[in-house]
């Protein structure tokens, strides 16, 4: 069982995670990477929502592009990510077409199990649709279900290449 913890209010949301036995440094680098091998990640631990990544990344600047399957439908994502390595965290803007705007933040903490990650997100509906979605409090299970579901499949891969000590590889 996971030991994830769910907290939310109006249109955020937040969502905590612990990778147990991965230091603070391994977990943020792995997390932060945002390499093409990271839809494959996803699939394997079950997150079938990612189709296709492409990043591009100058400096502590990383734009990613996405193509996901969002509640049956194929969307174009684009996330906006600023990273502050030396505080370990890092802040996401992220645009789904047609369907929702939001305003992310990751922070890692260490704590004697591993490394937690908090993820705080406020999010803005941006079409007639998801708006009547939130509404009933639909969207924002989506929002919550998606990113818990990726921050689990991060989660799982990091504690199986790197729980106990070992290191990022990045041959891999």
């Amino acid at each position: 069982m996971k030991n994830n913890s769910i907290s939310y209010t109006a249109n955020k949301f937040r969502i905590e995670g612990i990778a147990r036995g991965v230091s603070l440094s391994t977990l943020f680098e792995f997390y932060t990477d945002y390499s093409p091998e990271d839809v494959e990640i996803m699939r394997k631990h079950g997150q079938k929502m990612a189709l296709e990544r492409v990043s591009k990344k100058e400096g502590d600047h990383i734009i990613v592009d996405t193509t996901a399957r969002v509640m049956g439908m194929t969307k174009n994502m684009r996330y906006n990510i600023t990273l502050h390595p030396e505080d370990n965290w890092y802040e996401m803007l992220i645009r789904i077409d047609g369907f929702v705007k939001s305003h992310r933040t990751y922070r890692f903490l260490s704590v004697p199990e591993g490394t937690k990650i908090i993820i705080d997100d406020e999010y803005q509906p941006i079409s007639m649709l998801t708006g009547m979605l939130d509404r009933f409090g639909m969207l924002k299970k989506r929002l919550i279900g998606d990113t818990t579901n990726t921050m689990n499949a991060f989660i799982a891969e990091a504690e199986e290449r790197f729980a106990m000590g070992q290191t990022l590889d990045k041959s891999i």
